[in-house]
């Protein structure tokens, strides 16, 4: 691939663009400008929601696209582009199995607020504040009403357990389930994942994804790594992520994603 290909560049957040200590590269910024000089959009796709991700990055540039809620919401300089929801019967459903899952705290959102019904032993939800920076505690998600475009489970210790589950089988089979951390599991409204939000966007900017790159570690990226021109897996990607990219690059406690950035690019930084 050309440079002069590149148009739009997609990173994943967590273990791809920032390091395990939750912190930024020191020349984030400096990137989106650079990229921005060369006619090149930088997009952040994440599981998080939106408010997450602002308030993660603390930036904002005309050149910058959110990607949130695993592809359900595009938003460009903090306005909503676009929003894939669940339709109401799913949205009822998959919170009914999670609640029936062991030991979980689950979250939900919509394009502009969270919710949150907490395991009962859950007392410290910083893990929770991390992802949801603000969000109401509820008794019972299922009887929300609203366009809800995550929803999410944490476990401390029994991921896998209850990603194997029966529960969880039903759910794999009639709709979007992903693994993104180690001890967390989305589902995602139906045709939603961050390789159609790629598609959309670049479709948007004017582009395809013949244009793209992209970057991810967990199996919540696979189909934007699939889809993009070139997909890079960092170091420390789960095995399945590796098998789509076609390239692994190195750590995300090395600022891999830059250099590989400015490397394809041809940056001297």
């Amino acid at each position: 691939m050309k440079k002069e290909e590149i148009k739009i560049v997609f990173s994943d957040i967590d273990g791809t663009l920032i390091n395990d200590k939750d912190e930024l590269p020191h020349n984030f910024i400096e990137m989106v400008e650079t990229l921005k000089a060369m006619d090149i959009t930088f997009v952040a796709a994440s599981g998080r929601s939106a408010h997450s991700i602002y308030e993660k990055l603390n930036y904002h540039n005309d050149n910058l696209y959110v990607v949130s809620d695993n592809g359900a919401v595009i938003l460009h300089d903090g306005e909503i582009i676009k929003v894939n929801a669940f339709l109401r019967e799913d949205f009822t459903r998959i919170i009914k199995e999670f609640q029936a899952l062991s030991n979980t705290t689950i979250a939900c959102a919509t394009a502009h607020k969270s919710y949150v019904q907490p395991y009962a032993e859950d007392q410290d939800l910083d893990f929770i504040r991390e992802y949801y920076p603000s969000f109401d505690i509820v008794d019972d998600l299922s009887e929300l009403d609203g366009e809800f475009v995550s929803i999410s489970v944490h476990s401390h210790n029994e991921t896998d357990q209850n990603y194997h589950s029966k529960q969880m089988n039903y759910l794999k089979e009639n709709h979007t389930v992903v693994r993104a951390g180690e001890k967390w599991i989305d589902a995602i409204p139906p045709n939603t994942n961050k390789g159609n939000a790629l598609e959309s966007l670049a479709e948007l900017l004017g582009h395809s994804a013949d244009n793209a790159i992209a970057f991810g570690d967990f199996n919540n990226d696979i189909q934007m790594l699939s889809t993009a021109k070139i997909g890079f897996a960092m170091e420390d990607a789960t095995e399945q992520v590796k098998a789509v990219a076609d390239y692994v690059i190195g750590s995300n406690n090395d600022n891999s994603v830059i250099r590989k950035i400015y490397e394809l690019l041809e940056i001297d930084k």
